[in-house]
């Protein structure tokens, strides 16, 4: 690894929509660990003539450490811990978040994520609603607050992450503990604005309740799977994002071999670990035509604001990344659509700048980091540079979309003219 008290990325064409450049063509300084006005003696010049400069990728919900996984290594040879920051920063991505950590997880969880070098981590506590009805049922208050954010600081986690959007008892004994949908969303939606972050749910399109959020601003639905495929609930999910609501699209919920869900499924056919929950966390092998999940997801990305997407591999497995790049491939160019289904696809088509803000900028608002997501002025240096622009002919688009040429963490060069740093 080499250590540089300063780089400048010279003359790259720069994706910063938070920023509002959308493909300026100027210099990027960094020194130490951060984004500068002008460092007065480099150490390195990277030469970005022709290259896409961006922040870099930030996955929310990449399955890299959460209990039982390493079951599927054995069954469907998912690559190990030294493998994986490898294959992130091959991609362009920096920071990984694991989605499914509970508090009875926490300490395994935090110990798998220890052992990825090179990539920033996070984890977001996925809490059992039942421990808290009394809470929810009295509505959000300061006790609350410090109970939640004891819990976070105790399993070292970046935020919440619900399952439930309610809590509900069969019992009639325990009938006075049920706590409706607008209650819960009420509660949380008070908590996420206090603390500048959003609340991971991750709820079964049957089960999703359209009706009672009332801020959707405050919550990230961190997974449209298969069975959001229906007009009738991507019209709602639309119009929910439409007011505030985020959502996640994961390349491993299209091309992924493994699924991995909340809820008990037919025993005897998949692969169910208790993981501190009502529901089971099931893996089992995918389901379904990928062509088809790739299809609606590309129908749905192209109808809804990719203001509102974070749009990620979701697991470093090889497929999934190759899957990753045809996806954010055919948002950009409509000739590199599918030719049988072209015509049903809205005429739209993503920018380079789209594809930052869907891939970290977004996902940085999720998760509240302030300073990553962008490349302002005081922002922590996360930069990964391209080989492709808007002139990119389409036959070597896909290619370039998911290999980096460099990869910049402050004064490390993680990736090197296509070199990744160790391999």
């Amino acid at each position: 690894m080499r250590f540089l008290v300063g780089i400048v990325i010279s003359g790259g064409r720069v994706y910063d929509p938070l920023n509002g450049q959308f493909g300026v063509e100027r210099d990027v300084y960094i020194e130490g660990d951060i984004i500068v006005d002008r460092c007065g003696d480099p150490q390195r010049v990277i030469d970005a003539q022709n290259k896409s400069v961006l922040p870099a990728g930030i996955d929310l919900c990449s399955h890299v450490a959460a209990f039982g996984l390493n079951l599927t290594r054995y069954i469907d040879e998912f690559p190990l811990a030294d493998e994986i920051s490898a294959l992130y920063n091959r991609a362009g991505y920096l920071h990984i978040n694991e989605p499914h950590m509970t508090v009875s997880t926490a300490d395994y969880v935090q110990r798998e994520l220890s052992f990825l070098s090179n990539v920033e981590t996070s984890a977001s506590l996925v809490l059992d609603l039942r421990d808290f009805w009394r809470e929810i049922k009295r509505g959000f208050d300061q006790q609350a607050g410090e109970i939640l954010g004891a819990l976070l600081e105790s399993t070292g986690a970046c935020g919440l992450g619900v399952n439930q959007s309610s809590v509900e008892y069969d019992q009639m004994w325990y009938r006075q503990r049920n706590v409706k949908s607008d209650a819960f969303f009420r509660f949380f939606g008070a908590f996420a604005k206090g603390r500048g972050c959003r609340i991971m749910m991750e709820i079964a399109a049957g089960d999703f309740p359209f009706d009672a959020i009332e801020d959707p601003a405050g919550f990230h639905l961190n997974c449209r799977g298969a069975d959001w495929d229906d007009a009738l609930s991507d019209r709602r999910l639309i119009d929910l994002m439409a007011r505030g609501l985020s959502l996640g699209i994961s390349s491993d919920d299209i091309w992924g071999p493994m699924e991995v869900s909340i809820g008990a499924c037919n025993f005897g056919e998949d692969l169910n670990f208790g993981v501190g929950l009502v529901n089971p966390l099931t893996i089992s092998s995918a389901s379904g035509s990928f062509e088809i999940k790739a299809m609606n997801a590309l129908d749905f990305l192209l109808q809804a604001s990719p203001e509102a997407i974070c749009f990620s591999p979701g697991s470093p497995h090889r497929d999934v990344l190759a899957g990753y790049s045809k996806i954010l491939a055919w948002l950009l160019r409509s000739s590199l659509r599918p030719v049988s289904r072209s015509g049903d696809f809205p005429p739209r088509e993503y920018s380079i700048s789209d594809v930052a803000m869907i891939t970290s900028s977004n996902p940085a608002k999720v998760l509240g980091l302030k300073n990553e997501g962008h490349l302002s002025k005081g922002a922590l240096a996360r930069v990964a540079i391209y080989d492709f622009d808007e002139k990119t002919p389409d036959a070597a688009l896909e290619g370039k979309l998911g290999l980096c040429r460099y990869l910049i963490r402050g004064e490390h060069v993680l990736v090197d003219d296509f070199e990744v740093e160790g391999s």
